[in-house]
């Protein structure tokens, strides 16, 4: 039987190679899933870029054509409140979504919905714009907020798991192989022995050694699960 030593340095360099190629599958097929998501919805469309962009093309008086078309080809309708939270201007602001708030207003949905639609604001210098979003396009936390102790230690939770996965993954592979070899053991036993003196023996014509190996073989089986 061969030592644990050497039988890591022998089937080691596989196994992580079998891991580093099963993370690569992993990392491809994540890849192709959310490739498109990542570069459209965290791309041009995406409520930084599209709240940058019309607050550059934003006056109290009104917002450029070429900000407009944007927003209408992604969908996002604005609105943009002075100090006292009453409305500038709007587009394509829905029906049921109200043109003037309170601060207790505000305070509410900044960091959250209004009526449903995710909303995204930017301050700028002369008042608080406004951007909503289809109701289906994003989530938002309410209450964001997290441990720092937490988020410090997540790190090594993680590390530490998935090395104590692998270390697991690698002992049932050895423990599995090892009993195999120690069950099968009997058997090979009689095979080399039948095989070494196969040529030795002497028999009449019709019952040779190739006549004889299978015969001795069962039998050997036969009493073996007897005893």
């Amino acid at each position: 039987m061969r030592s644990f030593g050497s039988y890591i340095s022998k089937y080691l360099v596989s196994f992580a190679a079998f891991i580093l190629i099963l993370l690569f599958l992993n990392a491809v097929v994540f890849g192709l899933t959310f490739q498109k998501i990542v570069t459209e919805d965290y791309g041009d469309s995406s409520p930084q870029s599209m709240s940058e962009m019309t607050a550059a093309a934003a006056t109290p008086e009104q917002l450029s054509d070429d900000a407009v078309q944007k927003l209408r080809q992604n969908h996002i309708w604005a609105i943009y409140l002075d100090a006292d939270g009453q409305c500038y201007w709007s587009v394509d602001l829905p029906d049921n979504v109200p043109e003037s708030y309170t601060i207790q207003d505000v305070a509410l949905f900044s960091k959250g919905y209004i009526e449903d639609y995710p909303v995204f604001v930017w301050n700028t210098d002369d008042g608080l714009l406004v951007l909503g979003y289809p109701t289906d396009s994003y989530t938002k936390l309410t209450s964001n907020y997290f441990s720092i102790a937490a988020l410090r230690r997540l790190p090594l939770f993680v590390v530490g798991m998935l090395g104590l996965d692998l270390l697991c993954l690698f002992l049932a592979y050895y423990f599995s192989k090892r009993r195999i070899i120690h069950n099968t053991e009997p058997i090979d036993f009689p095979l080399l022995m039948i095989n070494k003196h196969q040529k030795n023996l002497q028999t009449a014509p019709g019952t040779g050694p190739k006549d004889i190996a299978p015969v001795l073989f069962i039998l050997y089986i036969y009493f073996l699960n007897i005893l």
